[in-house]
């Protein structure tokens, strides 16, 4: 019973999911304190916007911050309450601590935009050149042990095909 009642534990994973077929491609372990940011290049600056966002203690995905090249069509231009906008070394503007939860954000890929996905920091996915041109959505997906091996079990067996 202890073993059964582990594998039904929750899990939280921070997921891409491909809009058109509702397929999965990209799943990992979650926890509150993690930290993601996406990166897009600008259709009319022509310059990179990253957006970060951090996971909360309800497995929320929280915006932190977001930093463009300038003011103008599509781009923040104020900062509501406690939040900090500042000029930063590199040239680049941002406006922080904006605290704003997302129950989940649609990413519209394209090859031109250089749309990436870097996880705390260390794994950066390349969603451009790696999904092609469409629409992701990025939210934080539960799930039990049980579901997260056998998920893991059809992956790695239609490796082997």
């Amino acid at each position: 019973m202890a073993l059964t009642g582990f594998g039904l534990w929750p899990l939280h994973g921070l997921g891409l999911r491909d809009a058109k077929d509702d397929r999965w491609i990209w799943l990992v372990a979650a926890h509150p304190g993690d930290t993601f940011s996406l990166r897009y290049t600008h259709s009319v600056y022509r310059r990179p916007v990253w957006d970060i966002y951090f996971i909360d203690s309800r497995y929320r995905i929280i915006l932190e911050e977001t930093v463009f090249p300038a003011y103008g069509y599509g781009l923040p231009f104020s900062t509501a309450k406690n939040q900090v906008f500042r000029v930063r070394e590199d040239g680049n503007f941002s406006i922080s601590n904006i605290k704003r939860p997302i129950p989940s954000l649609h990413l519209r890929v394209q090859r031109q935009y250089g749309n990436t996905l870097t996880f705390n920091g260390k794994t950066t996915l390349d969603l451009s050149s790696g999904f092609g041109n469409g629409v992701i959505e990025v939210k934080i997906q539960e799930f039990n042990r049980i579901q997260y091996l056998y998920r893991e079990m059809k992956r790695w067996l239609s490796q082997l095909i």
